[in-house]
């Protein structure tokens, strides 16, 4: 464990110095803590210190810290002064208070916790004797100085034991307050409340929780007006009582299913969600009660489509899982078929009735499509695939089959209510879809395969929707009916390209209008066989496609919205016909397809841009859209249409190569839209790739505007690489100072300064350019290493890079001997990996100055990541590491000033292992005690 303190901001400058010597001491010792910045909201406590885990993860253990100055009294023993106000604070507070009392000039601190019991009778005598203030002793023993470690153990223990006996005191607290003043303009305080509710609620026993379920609701009920990170604190705690207040809890998490925040309206949505997942620890505490509470619930209120659909699905769910915790190392995985008991099959029944009730009151074809496939879950059974009570299982099975002859008779009549299939087909095909499953598991569920027989006997609206809106993978599950129904479906598709005439253009412009007009309640890559089937008749029957194209423009129903794949195939065929109808977008100004014009460029060369038969007209109209003016100015007009945007840069890429006025073009669009830069890059990467884009050809201020959008874009990643490796190629210097400039950035968050996976191609092609070194040596020379992240970042930059050429650079600096340029070596020194030994010792070779020492002997004895068993203690095990490292250097070392230094660091590092032995066995006693204190 080590701790992670946040302070809260001082005015008077003695406490800024004391808060300094506390920063030092804990980044002194072995456990290499961090002290760092924060706002002062809590005027009696100057920060809070996290006790983290070896990953850097909060543990769940947290202290309050007042800082003062240490006084010594005249018999040698410790003491400080600190309000009466904190005394109170400290009994009141769910977290345990830490008073922390510092010597500046021998930069040393003592401590002492200011327990609750002990507080409140020294806060009422102070008062009844008219004192501010209180003076508290010290004891020797709790001191934390260079090389002392022991406070941080005796602090988890002291977090361990307020929690534990604080739930009682801090109930009846919180029962008292949630009734005034509950909710505080002080979120941080707020948030302190809702945790400890949390941890209250976490290790409740049956003995009055309930008492304390209310408290939480009640509290719950009242935070409308909050912030979001309140609300998700909030909902987190409902999380937890859900099962018990089943009702109460839904009604307000439900409440903030429509929150004007999103991450609020997505964590309701995980929540409610997962409420509905058969629990395994749930079952075996309450029973299948709470999920009969969540059907009732769902059928009473209204819950958001989207999440009430999920959680029906999972109320049909035939399995349980879960997880137990045997012992202290061993966590057990369970999941099998739920118990089909009575109460079970009722509110699975009951699920059902409800669904297809909503069917019946639904008027909208996508959601009645959704409830089909909701209901489906219904049909599925058990596929655990562990071990379990074989009654279970077929008591489940049976419950299943029954469920799904229920469902299979219901669908009967949806598919064919009055004898003659309904038009909804979007709902036929996924009926069809999940009767197809039966067939393929040869599930023989009565009157399935009849009404499958009946639906593929249909070869009117139907079979064509399923030609040109389904997948026949999904309707035929097994390989050898899908390879066949393929077929078969090719053969029907020619042929119905062969019966389409200009006489009957109209009728069959009606019937694939009315597929394409099921496009809001279908995934659109099924329409992929319609747009081909489109793109083949404006190619091969451009009269027919004349037909279709005048009922779209007239319409503007479902065929409208399908005009880009006409556009594909004219371009294809008759290209005065594709010309005329450019020509109607322009004149009746339809932005909705002139990004159809931009895709049909890529019809007749796909990748190519020297067969795509471009005209110089062609190039014109390019130019006009890109640019939005001459015909189609009108483009001005409104907000940023992306997808145009989008189009528009991949066609001038594509043909970037054939006209200078292209290319101008391209560099035009990136300056107007800084904010589409990633677009930019993927399309400029992939471009690149095709060989679309040939650099060399571009002017200076060309490249500039392709650097300074690279310097601007949040993440380089595999496109953005490309396209740097590309620039390097042409101009090294212009590729370097986009690293440069991304190194400087100003902090950002989101932004990456640098890749987090470096390309290798691109790092050797850095790594081998005899320019590097030099290029490298004036960032160097130019640096601030006090400015944010500068230092972090060049870090990353040498450690993915390296070689021989960049570790020169460094050496070069630390030659200098100057202090200052040892310190930009340091910081570049990775945070949390081992750090380059070879480095190290050019610096211990090159200065005695002993703050730099003491920084090398930290950061030498810096241990990575690791992994290993439960109960390792993996940080001695890489520690011992490091200590096998060091001695090799100090067996090869020659200079006596190397050698004596290693011998320094190896004796810091026996001691460092031997914390780490005492701490680790420590807290494997007290986890031991914990868990057997839980559980006996």
């Amino acid at each position: 464990m080590m701790p992670y303190m946040t302070k809260h901001s001082r005015a008077k400058r003695i406490e800024k110095q004391e808060i300094a010597v506390l920063n030092l001491l804990f980044n002194s010792n072995s456990l290499r803590t961090e002290l760092t910045g924060g706002e002062d909201d809590v005027p009696l406590i100057d920060g809070y210190v996290h006790l983290l885990g070896e990953q850097d993860e909060v543990s769940g253990n947290m202290l309050k810290v007042q800082i003062k100055p240490l006084k010594v009294n005249k018999d040698g023993t410790f003491s400080a002064t600190c309000s009466t106000d904190l005394l109170s604070h400290a009994h009141s507070s769910s977290l345990p208070v830490i008073l922390i009392a510092v010597n500046i000039e021998e930069q040393l601190a003592y401590w002492t916790y200011l327990s609750p019991e002990s507080m409140k009778p020294l806060y009422k005598s102070q008062v009844a004797a008219g004192r501010k203030t209180a003076t508290l002793r010290l004891h020797k023993n709790h001191v934390i100085k260079k090389g002392i470690d022991t406070y941080v153990s005796e602090w988890k223990r002291i977090c361990g034991h307020h929690r534990n006996t604080s739930n009682d005191r801090l109930t009846t607290r919180y029962k008292k307050r949630i009734k005034r003043d509950f909710i505080t303009a002080n979120e941080g305080a707020l948030l302190e409340r809702i945790r400890t509710l949390h941890d209250l609620v976490y290790y409740r026993t049956n003995k009055g929780e309930y008492p304390l379920i209310e408290i939480v609701l009640e509290m719950a009920r009242t935070i409308g007006g909050t912030s979001a990170a309140v609300k998700i604190a909030c909902i987190e705690l409902l999380e937890q009582v859900i099962h018990d207040k089943t009702a109460d809890a839904l009604e307000v998490i439900t409440n903030l299913a429509s929150d004007e925040n999103e991450q609020v309206r997505k964590k309701v949505a995980e929540v409610l969600k997962n409420t509905a997942k058969y629990n395994y620890h749930i079952l075996n505490a309450i029973g299948y009660s709470p999920y009969r509470a969540i059907l009732d619930f769902i059928g009473s209120h209204s819950v958001p489509t989207d999440i009430a659909h999920e959680m029906l699905c999972n109320l049909l769910g035939p399995d349980f899982d879960g997880t137990s915790q045997t012992d202290m190392y061993t966590f057990t995985f369970h999941r099998g078929p739920l118990d089909a008991t009575k109460f079970l099959k009722n509110l699975r029944r009951d699920t059902i009735r409800l669904l297809l009730n909503r069917y019946e009151k639904e008027t909208t074809t996508g959601e009645k499509a959704k409830i089909i496939t909701t209901i489906g879950c219904a049909t599925c059974g058990s596929d655990s695939p562990f071990q379990s009570d074989p009654n279970f299982l077929e008591r489940s099975a049976e419950m299943v089959e029954a469920d799904t002859g229920f469902i299979v008779a219901a669908y009967e009549k949806i598919v064919f209510p009055a004898g003659t299939m309904t038009m909804l087909y979007p709902v036929v095909y996924k009926i069809e879809e999940q009767l197809s499953l039966f067939n393929t598991r040869a599930r023989k569920i009565t009157g399935a395969e009849e009404l499958l027989r009946r639906i593929r006997e249909d070869k009117g609206g139907y079979r064509l929707y399923s030609l040109l809106a389904g997948d026949e993978m999904r309707l035929r599950r097994d390989v050898e009916e899908w390879q066949e129904g393929q077929r078969q479906k090719e053969e029907e598709l020619k042929e119905l390209l062969d019966s389409i005439t200009e006489e009957n253009a109209g009728e069959w412009y009606r019937r694939i209008d009315a597929v394409a007009n099921f496009r809001d309640c279908v995934e659109d890559w099924l329409y992929e066989t319609l747009r081909g089937f489109l793109a083949q008749i404006a190619e091969k029957k451009p009269a027919v496609a004349a037909v279709f194209v005048r009922h779209a423009f007239r319409n503007k129903t479902g065929l409208y919205f399908f005009l880009r794949d006409i556009l594909w195939g004219l371009r294809k065929g008759p290209i005065e016909q594709w010309d005329e109808q450019v020509a109607r977008i322009a004149k009746d100004q339809l932005t909705e397809q002139t990004d159809g014009i931009l895709i049909s460029y890529f019809s007749t060369g796909g990748i190519d841009p020297s067969v795509a038969n471009i005209r110089d007209e062609d190039i014109k109209l390019i130019l006009e859209i890109a640019r939005k003016d001459g015909r189609f100015s009108f483009l001005k007009d409104g907000e940023m249409n992306r997808s145009l945007e989008y189009h528009s840069i991949r066609v001038l890429a594509f043909l970037s190569t054939q006209d200078k006025e292209i290319r101008k073009a391209l560099i035009e669009k990136i300056k107007e839209y800084p904010e589409l830069d990633a677009m930019f890059a993927d399309q400029l990467g992939f471009a690149l790739h095709c060989k679309w884009i040939n650099l060399e050809e571009w002017d200076q201020q060309e490249l500039e505007a392709l650097v300074e959008m690279l310097v601007n874009v949040k993440r380089l990643d595999h496109k953005e690489l490309q396209i740097l490796h590309a620039l390097g190629a042409v101009n090294f210097n212009l590729m370097m100072s986009v690293f440069e400039r991304r190194i400087k950035h100003s902090y950002n968050s989101g932004y990456d300064a640098i890749p987090h996976h470096f390309e290798s191609g691109t790092a050797t092609f850095i790594r081998d350019n005899p320019r590097s070194k030099e290029i490298i040596l004036g960032w160097l020379q130019e640096i601030d290493p006090e400015q944010d992240g500068i230092g972090y970042h060049l870090g990353e930059f040498f450690q993915h890079i390296g070689g021989e050429a960049l570790h020169e650079a460094l050496s070069e600096l630390i030659a200098t001997g100057k202090k200052e340029n040892i310190f930009k070596v340091i910081e570049m020194f990775p945070i949390s990996n081992s750090v380059d030994p070879l480095l190290c010792l050019e610096i211990i070779a090159a200065t005695d100055d002993e703050n730099i020492l003491d920084t090398i002997d930290t950061r030498m004895r810096q241990i990575g990541g690791g992994n290993g068993a439960v109960d390792e203690n993996i940080f001695a095990r890489e520690l011992r590491k490091n200590e096998v490292r060091i001695k090799e250097i100090k067996s090869k070392a020659m200079d006596p000033k190397i050698i004596k230094f290693c011998e320094r660091v190896l004796a810091n590092l026996a001691r460092d292992i031997a914390t780490s032995e005492q701490d680790h066995e420590r807290e494997i006693q007290e986890a031991r005690q914990e868990y057997e204190d839980a559980n006996s």
